[in-house]
């Protein structure tokens, strides 16, 4: 049996999204749900980059220090609002702001 590479992660390839629905998507953050996990990062390095390192992912996790469990998140540039965090996100940090 062959098992293919990124067999495990639980979406599809290649989807289509329709003309300007990345205009209407908007990810919402909540700082103060953030555990700084990183899944958030972890899964869109997977995504696009590849790559097992959530250094690659398009957002970036800040730590403040010594406050603890003090994190923000912020989305870089090269985000282009895709959800596939928001999908992931185990404590619920982002979300879909027409979810609301």
């Amino acid at each position: 049996m062959r098992i293919e590479k990124h067999s495990i992660l639980p979406f599809k390839r290649g989807r289509k999204i329709k003309k300007g629905a990345l205009e209407s998507m908007k990810i919402g953050i909540n700082n103060s749900l953030c555990s700084g996990c990183r899944v958030c990062q972890l899964i869109c390095a997977l995504t696009y980059e590849k790559a097992n390192n959530p250094k690659k992912g398009r957002l970036e996790i800040i730590g403040h220090f010594p406050v603890p469990g003090g994190y923000e998140i912020k989305m870089t540039d090269e985000c282009n609002q895709c959800g596939e965090c928001v999908r992931f996100c185990p404590m619920g940090a982002l979300y879909r702001e027409d979810e609301e």
